[in-house]
């Protein structure tokens, strides 16, 4: 079975707001997904080509890439109620 697969691009994946970001976002996934998920985290900082290739134009954005459609939900995920309801 394959597993839901995200993609979380931050700037600046070590500051202190985007380790709130991860954790937040990252609980809420374990719990939508509790058979696991492929998360890919891309510090566009690091890696601004990544970011490119994907039309990334603003931070940190999360992509849905399986199962279709996409979905990019952009912002800090503190609404998980509302981030809950575009992911299910």
């Amino acid at each position: 079975m394959t597993r839901p697969r995200f993609g979380l691009y931050l700037c600046g994946a070590e500051q202190p707001r985007n380790l709130l970001v991860r954790k937040r976002l990252e609980a809420l996934l374990e719990e939508l997904y509790p058979q696991g998920i492929e998360l890919a985290v891309v510090d566009i900082q690091n890696d601004p080509a990544a970011a490119e290739t994907v039309g990334i134009l603003a931070a940190p954005t999360l992509i849905r890439h399986w199962p279709d459609p996409e979905l990019r939900i952009i912002g800090d995920f503190a609404d998980a109620a509302s981030i809950r309801l575009l992911l299910e």
